[in-house]
């Protein structure tokens, strides 16, 4: 006689998209030696089968997909099932999903101030991003600005503390703001991002020095003058690395 076994014993997704469908399968296995056939029969029209009537050779196996379409359904839990019946009898398998709602973007803070820092020095303030609904939200921060650092730039996930870093190695002195772009598929936000920098800005004047034609024997050119100024606002060490060998400095190399 026909030998028929079917899995799986039931269908669960506990979360479920809008706009999301499901495929799945249910595999029937027919260990007998004789030819088998199985019925597949449900109530629900958002769940559809390839195919509804199964012919199983001795002996064989087969898996028959199907796909829960849920984009005519309102959110909410649904329970419904798949009866597939054979010669011998009838299997019931559960089908029960939830639906939820279109995710809606919450950013804790629309603004980071990092106030006066100096140049060189970093920062880290955290930002909680989550969707205020059930279910997971994709979310991509963006910013044009090097200075700013993600501890993560994408997540999916229902909620997520991202560390923003104001790094401003490099950066002059002076007043900075910048934005960071909150994109998700539950709408977007901007996050406001200020930090005054206060560096040293070295100054040489002139940036050459011309002690014109020297005789030998005669007397020795007449010195120049070069003057260093910071015109930053925080103090700086100025070393002197190279200088030519004809050349003596009347102050320290550093």
């Amino acid at each position: 006689k026909e030998l028929v076994s079917i899995i799986p014993n039931e269908v669960v997704y506990d979360s479920v998209k809008v706009d999301q469908s499901l495929k799945s399968a249910i595999k029937l296995t027919n260990a007998g030696k004789i030819a088998g056939k199985a019925t597949i029969t449900t109530k629900d029209a958002y769940i559809e089968f390839s195919e509804t009537t199964i012919a199983l050779k001795p002996l064989s196996q087969m898996e028959i997909p199907f796909y829960i379409n849920p984009t005519t359904l309102k959110p909410g839990k649904y329970t419904s099932q798949i009866d597939i019946k054979t010669s011998l009898y009838t299997k019931i398998i559960p089908v029960v999903f939830t639906i939820l709602t279109k995710p809606n973007l919450s950013v804790s803070t629309k603004s980071l101030d990092f106030g006066t820092m100096p140049e060189g020095q970093k920062d880290t303030k955290s930002v909680e991003i989550k969707n205020t609904e059930m279910g997971p939200i994709s979310v991509v921060l963006q910013s044009k600005a090097k200075w700013i650092q993600f501890s993560k730039r994408n997540f999916e996930s229902n909620a997520e503390t991202i560390k923003i870093t104001c790094n401003t190695k490099g950066l002059e002195s002076g007043e900075y703001d910048e934005e960071i772009k909150v994109t998700s598929d539950g709408g977007n936000a901007t996050i406001q991002v200020h930090v005054t920098v206060i560096a040293p800005k070295v100054v040489v004047d002139p940036d050459s020095v011309d002690f014109g034609k020297y005789i030998i024997g005669g007397d020795l050119p007449l010195p120049q003058t070069i003057r260093l100024k910071n015109e930053g606002q925080d103090n700086t060490e100025v070393e002197i690395k190279q200088k030519p060998d004809f050349v003596m400095l009347d102050c320290k190399e550093s």
